[in-house]
């Protein structure tokens, strides 16, 4: 246990996002992938633009477990209104590597911390971001 109580805080919002990856792709063939190459690039793209500009929905007070996606780079969301915003057709209708559409695209995931980062993929790019995983 950490001295600091933030930091108690964060780690805890941490194992919660874990516990909420495995719950939400438990059943599904969206494996949740580590940030190394191409997602490693993306994830830091997208912490950059959310610390250039603060964007997140309200509903975020103490740390606790957030979502976003390359899609709205930087926007952070509370559960809820990330999966508001997952219900849209269109708001994940474009694969997040090559900007390709239509069917076949997928899930997956990435964590860092607290920050759960959903990708869209076609096979494809799935393909070659799991090699990487390698």
């Amino acid at each position: 246990m950490s001295a600091n109580p933030v930091d108690d805080q964060i780690s805890a919002a941490a194992e919660h996002t874990e516990r909420i990856v495995s719950a939400i792709f438990a059943s599904a063939a969206a494996p949740v992938i580590d940030p190394v190459g191409w997602v490693s690039s993306v994830t830091k793209d997208f912490l950059a633009a959310y610390l250039r500009c603060r964007r997140r929905c309200g509903h975020l007070q103490s740390p606790q477990p957030v979502f976003g996606t390359p899609q709205q780079m930087g926007v952070m969301r509370c559960r809820a209104c990330f999966l508001s915003y997952f219900g849209e057709a269109e708001a994940f209708s474009t694969c997040d590597r090559c900007a390709a559409t239509g069917d076949g695209l997928g899930g997956t995931a990435v964590t860092a911390g607290p920050i759960l980062l959903v990708l869209m993929l076609c096979e494809a790019c799935r393909t070659a971001t799991l090699a990487e995983q390698e």
